[in-house]
């Protein structure tokens, strides 16, 4: 495992009809394979349909697993991802809409995994400052705009899809996406200019997004950070502007 630094395991999506135990020991064998590489559990219940309790997994692979140091959450159950915070574990939030939570649960300990890091983690170093500093309903106003942003980008639940055509016309070209997944049809690439025409229109988020662009290792508040097709980037507010009317 020569230049590798850790390792996520996820489960078999495709069945998800095993038990608890049987989760736990898949993931033990998998991570003592490892050679001693970190570990991590992908919890994403909403894609896998495991509804096991993620808390009572962690305190066992905590026990069983001496490589593991923590997960990636992506779920919304606020009280489950505090709950995971008092097990002294590593924890990455999946869900952007999780930010203030986040900050507010783990104050500059926060770390996120998700999609808006590629082009909005500007924003979301925002948010967590902004709570940092005391200011959670300036950060609920930034977050509440976040979530709207990213509803335009999804078209017909094609999240990944669309997210290469934003990075290209920010000037981050991706290509096209990797199969299995399949590139917007014309009439989904109409519908996602529209969608984020609609956005700039509104005024507010756009002069957010430019007052704040940051690349990420300007904060020293946060670490955020996301993996699409082997890329880690930042969001170029003002070309996106400019860009969208020509794209």
């Amino acid at each position: 495992m020569e230049g590798v630094d850790g390792i996520m395991l996820s489960t078999p999506m495709f069945y998800p009809y095993f038990t608890y135990t049987g989760l736990l020991e898949f993931l033990c064998d998998a991570g003592e394979a490892c050679n001693g590489k970190p570990v991590l559990y992908y919890h994403f219940p909403s894609l896998t349909r495991l509804q096991y309790d993620v808390v009572e997994l962690t305190k066992n692979l905590k026990r069983r697993l001496s490589n593991f140091i923590g997960l990636k959450y992506t779920a919304n159950d606020e009280n489950v991802y505090k709950k995971l915070v008092k097990q002294d574990v590593k924890i990455f939030l999946g869900f952007p809409n999780m930010t203030v939570v986040g900050a507010q649960t783990q104050g500059s300990q926060v770390s996120l995994i998700t999609g808006p890091t590629n082009f909005v983690n500007g924003v979301m170093i925002r948010i967590v400052d902004l709570v940092l500093g005391g200011d959670i309903r300036k950060a609920k106003v930034i977050q509440n705009d976040l979530d709207s942003f990213m509803n335009a980008v999804v078209i017909d639940q094609e999240l990944m899809s669309a997210m290469t055509h934003v990075m290209d016309f920010v000037g981050l070209p991706m290509g096209p996406p990797s199969k299995p997944l399949s590139d917007l049809t014309d009439s989904q690439k109409r519908m996602l200019k529209g969608n984020l025409n609609k956005v700039a229109s509104e005024g507010r988020f756009i002069d957010m997004l430019d007052k704040y662009e940051a690349p990420l290792e300007t904060s020293s508040s946060v670490f955020t950070s996301y993996l699409l097709m082997g890329t880690c980037a930042y969001f170029l507010y003002k070309a996106f502007y400019k860009k969208i009317n020509n794209w």
